[in-house]
């Protein structure tokens, strides 16, 4: 499965969800999660993630996520990029 393309808008307005970069990623990966799990698909069957960002300064942030808040397994294979020029 390759799910691409979860933003953080809030379902029923499309707008952004108004609590910064952190809480953002955690929407993104929860929309993800919910497709996962549409399709049957647990956390134990994913193997990477990629996550773009647009500023340098957000790539530490975004792979703390991952222990901060426990939502990417241990497994899971992270890769954060910066579309920043």
């Amino acid at each position: 499965m390759y799910v691409s393309g979860q933003i953080p808008f809030v379902p029923g307005c499309m707008s952004a969800l108004p609590c910064g970069f952190i809480g953002q990623c955690y929407l993104a990966f929860d929309h993800a999660m919910t497709v996962a799990a549409a399709m049957e698909v647990t956390s134990d069957d994913i193997i990477s993630a990629h996550c773009y960002v647009t500023r340098d300064e957000d790539v530490e942030t975004a792979l703390s996520l991952e222990v901060t808040r426990g939502r990417i397994p241990d497994h899971v294979s992270l890769r954060v990029i910066t579309t920043e020029e």
